[in-house]
């Protein structure tokens, strides 16, 4: 039985990320898409819902990560990395969460099947 269950998971998993990936390779590279904020994870990973990407009642949640920042990991050894990791991740929280309109643009799929892309908060690009 719990085979079963994992399996069906599996198949669910799945067909979401195919369902994903249609929804991001549709759009061209050029286009620009504006998506809802929800949460950070940490200093250049958030996680946001894409407004009219999925039909009702299926996931809306995708991770974005943002091309150009690469912050310090939150479970760094490394005191040090760590404090900085969770300043990076307060400090995106609060501009993604005061921005009136969060825009992505140039949208690839990274190597851990988040979105890749440039990251615009009012009109302005927040990645170097």
């Amino acid at each position: 039985m719990f085979g079963k269950k994992i399996g069906i998971w599996f198949v669910c998993v799945g067909a979401l990320s195919l369902l994903l990936a249609g929804c991001i390779s549709a759009q061209k590279t050029g286009d620009a898409i504006e998506v809802r904020y929800i949460r950070c994870i940490d200093g250049d990973t958030f996680i946001c819902e894409i407004p009219g990407a999925y039909p009702p009642g299926l996931m809306h949640e995708v991770r974005v990560r943002i091309r150009g920042i690469n912050a310090p990991e939150l479970h760094d050894k490394d005191p040090e990395l760590r404090r900085q990791a969770e300043e990076s991740r307060v400090s995106l929280s609060e501009a993604l969460s005061k921005a009136n309109k969060i825009v992505l643009k140039n949208i690839e799929k990274d190597k851990y099947f988040r979105i890749l892309a440039d990251v615009y908060l009012d009109d302005v690009l927040i990645s170097p």
